[in-house]
């Protein structure tokens, strides 16, 4: 996650708190929980660095605060990024698919943009077009 996504992630979850303290109504829970989940995705984008590593044998994500899955590049089918429009926003993603298994990273979390990304793994596939066997 990018430095100034973490910094802005945690003034959020600061702020939140501070309204769920002052808050003498029912909204404390509601701020209070929504503190603790902006301030537990900050902490994950603090610690977890990188989400995504691109190395010679394949593309290493990361899983939680401990899990890192390696997806070799003979298991890897295809990358591409995804987006949605909902509500006037866009979302985008980077899909990472292994034929039986679909990994997503959202772009938030890849500290570069998803095009950038994804030609940093196209690139850097040894086999460009997708088969081991070529």
């Amino acid at each position: 996650m990018h430095p100034a996504v973490v910094a802005a992630t945690a003034l959020l979850a600061a702020g939140l708190a501070a309204v769920a303290v002052l808050d003498g109504g029912a909204g404390r829970v509601l701020f209070g929980v929504a503190a603790l989940i902006v301030g537990g995705e900050s902490l994950r984008g603090a610690l977890l660095r990188p989400t995504l590593d691109i190395g010679p044998d394949g593309v290493r994500v990361a899983h939680g605060l401990s899990r890192r899955e390696l997806l070799s590049w003979a298991d890897l089918d295809t990358a591409a990024v995804q987006s949605r429009n909902r509500r006037g926003a866009t979302a985008k993603w980077l899909e990472l698919d292994t034929g039986d298994r679909l990994v997503t990273v959202p772009a938030y979390r890849l500290g570069a943009t998803v095009a950038e990304v994804l030609t940093a793994v196209e690139s850097a596939r040894p086999f460009p077009d997708g088969s081991p066997e070529a």
